[in-house]
């Protein structure tokens, strides 16, 4: 399914509604130990980081973690660190994440923690993250060459071979993160080799890249807990303008959609918390930083639906008040029986995010996705949703390898059509991505598709501003042009609270934007251009630079 968030493989068991988000998490601390046995490492940068303080005691050593930006106004701690930080904290580390959505400063802060730094940990997806991270890592290596750069995530999990030919990575962590993470610090720590740690590719002593076995994924019951305890939430509120956090209680999904490089990492299976412990570490976050919103991103929350069930049973027993949300496919919702989604509405449950990808069921079934959610499925849940107050959200993708103007026709009356039925639906788009891993990125390749050929090349791969070979450039402008509208007459409520002044400009434009939906006509988009003109009269006044303002307060 499309996800509205960042899913970090890697460093990660999942990140946010971009690729965007969650598989588990990642984390990185600071320590160095004695060394220990006769085994030196023959990664060179790890082996000179463990050389010149031997006898220097783990509490005195740290490991950073480094989160690039995602461009996300709506933002929130980066669950793939939390997953990690514990796996660090366990070997009596310090842990140090630093942010960049929140941290204008974030290379001056890495460097100047690189003294007692055992290794920088960074986690990332395919597209603009790979600039910061890039940065930084060139940064760690001109400032200190013997601190090992640790690259995870969804990106290098697929690409590892070209990942490592950057002169500036070292090593790579592949799938899911938090046991091979362990290890490799508990190597890093003895200066012993990284061979044997399975799930781990690095570049070794005469500088030959070396792929371990791959490690084999285990439940997210055998994880521990995410280091929510390192997070402050404040300045994330104050960029969000709510208080919210990400939280994950499943890994996995069971189908196969052919645009979506889950399977690649984890396969077709599914695996869950029990409801009793996703109860007690919901209401604990809740109430720790007075949550209004929990946003469960799980790749499909519903595959089991007594445990959804009770969960929101537990919700309502805690007594607490607060929204949550959900990410499924629509087939395992209308499994719910009309009582259990009033259920957990009552608990809280505000939001469902839906993968609908498109309005024409020769669409999905080029996707594999017809065969458990067609047009008409969607229909039927959006009236579910709409019967029990929850909105529903669905997630478009244009420009998927086959698609014709007549799909997409297809798409905007079916949002047309249900929005007018059911009017707490809600719509969202991007244009498609080939992913490495997905079963259809051979496919693009076979269409046109230039495969960009290092790490730098990846961190310029974004659809939204670069033409897909399939689409020329009269296309794709129409098409972004149709997305803008799409967003202004049918968009979702974005987390972060809009203000009253864009509020009442999407008002006064929705009217004129479904009219031109309708018409099939983008020319001269006088509306866009007011729109783009209101932000920059905003941003000249001062009300976007939240970033700066968090850290001058």
């Amino acid at each position: 399914m499309s996800c509205a968030v960042p899913d970090f493989h890697g460093f990660c068991g999942y990140d946010a509604r971009v690729q965007s988000q969650l598989a588990p998490a990642t984390g990185l601390a600071g320590s160095q130990a004695k060394v220990r046995g006769n085994s030196r490492s023959d990664c060179p940068a790890a082996r000179r980081a463990v050389s010149d303080g031997g006898d220097r005691k783990v509490k005195d050593k740290r490991v950073l973690l480094f989160f690039p930006s995602y461009r996300s106004i709506e933002a929130a701690p980066p669950l793939a660190l939390l997953a990690l930080a514990p796996i660090a904290e366990q070997r009596g580390l310090t842990v140090d994440i630093i942010d960049s959505t929140i941290e204008p400063r974030f290379r001056e802060r890495i460097i100047d923690q690189l003294d007692d730094a055992v290794c920088v940990g960074i986690s990332i997806v395919t597209g603009p993250m790979i600039v910061e991270a890039i940065e930084v890592a060139r940064a760690v290596k001109a400032a200190r060459p013997d601190v090992p750069v640790v690259l995870g995530g969804w990106h290098p999990s697929t690409l590892a071979e070209q990942s490592l030919s950057a002169p500036y990575i070292d090593v790579v962590v592949r799938g899911q993160g938090e046991l091979t993470f362990g290890e490799i610090l508990d190597k890093l720590l003895a200066g012993a080799t990284l061979d044997g740690v399975q799930g781990c590719s690095y570049r070794n002593a005469e500088g030959r890249i070396v792929h371990n076995p791959p490690r084999r994924t285990v439940n997210i019951s055998e994880l521990p807990a995410k280091a929510y305890h390192l997070v402050d939430l404040e300045p994330y509120a104050a960029l969000s303008r709510r208080r919210w956090v990400y939280y994950t209680s499943s890994h996995g999904c069971p189908y196969d959609c052919s645009f979506c490089s889950n399977a690649s990492l984890y396969g077709r299976a599914w695996n869950a918390l029990p409801a009793d412990r996703v109860v007690a570490e919901a209401v604990e976050l809740v109430r720790r930083f007075r949550l209004d919103l929990l946003d469960i991103v799980d790749d499909n929350f519903l595959v089991d639906r007594q445990r959804g069930v009770d969960i929101a049973q537990g919700f309502i027993r805690s007594g607490l008040k607060f929204d949550w949300c959900i990410q499924t496919t629509a087939n395992f919702l209308l499994r719910s029986s009309d009582a259990d989604v009033r259920l957990m509405r009552q608990s809280g449950l505000s939001r469902v995010f839906i993968g609908a990808e498109s309005g024409s069921d020769d669409v999905l079934r080029s996707v594999n996705k017809v065969r458990f959610q067609g047009t008409s499925v969607l229909y039927q849940v959006a009236e579910k949703c709409h019967d029990a107050d929850i909105r529903c959200t669905f997630s478009l993708i244009f420009a998927l390898p086959g698609e014709t103007d007549a799909d997409q026709r297809q798409t905007l009356a079916m949002i047309r059509d249900i929005k007018g039925r059911f009017p707490n639906t809600e719509f969202h788009s991007n244009i498609y991505t080939p992913y490495p891993g997905a079963p259809n990125f051979k496919r693009a390749l076979e269409m046109g598709l230039r495969e960009p050929q290092s790490l730098e090349e990846w961190a310029e791969f974004y659809p939204k501003f670069q033409r897909l070979p399939w689409v020329d450039e009269k296309r794709h402008q129409r098409i972004q042009r149709m997305r803008d509208y799409i967003r202004i007459a049918y968009g979702m409520e974005a987390v972060r609270r809009r203000s009253r002044l864009r509020n009442a400009a999407n008002h006064l434009l929705a009217p004129i934007a479904r009219a031109r939906l309708d018409a099939h006509t983008y020319g001269l988009p006088v509306e866009l251009w007011a729109l783009k003109g209101l932000s920059r009269v905003k941003n000249a006044l001062g009300f976007q630079n939240v970033r700066t303002h968090i850290v001058q307060s």
